[in-house]
């Protein structure tokens, strides 16, 4: 067995001070910024989509910016190996850093603002600014995912109101 790779604690504070130092909305062109201070290269940029290779020690290097009316919205990085087809030793190892990752989480913003259980748990911390980070894992990957403001106050609205997060918008209308 091979021990699966991940980004080291030093990125992934870097990751979060930067994006918690952002001014909301922030403009598209501000990944540039970003991306110089992480070590990060922007790939190819679309109307709606920006891609990056973050040089993580991983198996997937790219990460993803959603950007929303020319501001990001949402990026998507991998802290880890993604393993197409996890071994029982591999899914304890990503349960563990998966661990690893929400507790530096803490160390740094706190208690998680938001938990989500299930197949995918979810644990999100709020940060000062108004974004959010969340760390999503599974038994293939582990995940760091950014909110824009907007974007962490619609789900801050929807726990608010106890809206499930599995619900279907598309059932309400039938």
């Amino acid at each position: 067995m091979t021990a699966l790779s991940s980004v080291g604690t030093n990125r992934l504070r870097d990751v979060v001070d930067v994006f918690g130092s952002l001014a909301w909305p922030a403009p598209r062109e501000e990944m540039a910024n970003i991306g110089a201070r992480l070590g990060w290269t922007i790939t190819t940029e679309t109307p709606h989509r920006t891609r990056l290779d973050t040089a993580f020690p991983t198996n997937i290097t790219s990460g993803r910016v959603t950007i929303d009316h020319g501001h990001i919205g949402q990026v998507t990085i991998y802290l880890t190996d993604k393993v197409a087809e996890p071994d029982a030793n591999q899914v304890d190892e990503m349960r563990s850093l998966a661990l690893h990752f929400r507790n530096e989480a803490a160390v740094l913003l706190g208690k998680p603002a938001s938990v989500r259980g299930g197949s995918e748990p979810v644990h999100s911390w709020d940060l000062p600014n108004g974004g959010r980070v969340a760390i999503s894992s599974s038994a293939h990957v582990v995940k760091l995912i950014v909110l824009q403001k907007r974007y962490a106050d619609t789900e801050r609205n929807e726990e608010f109101l106890g809206i499930p997060d599995n619900r279907d918008p598309d059932a309400d209308l039938a």
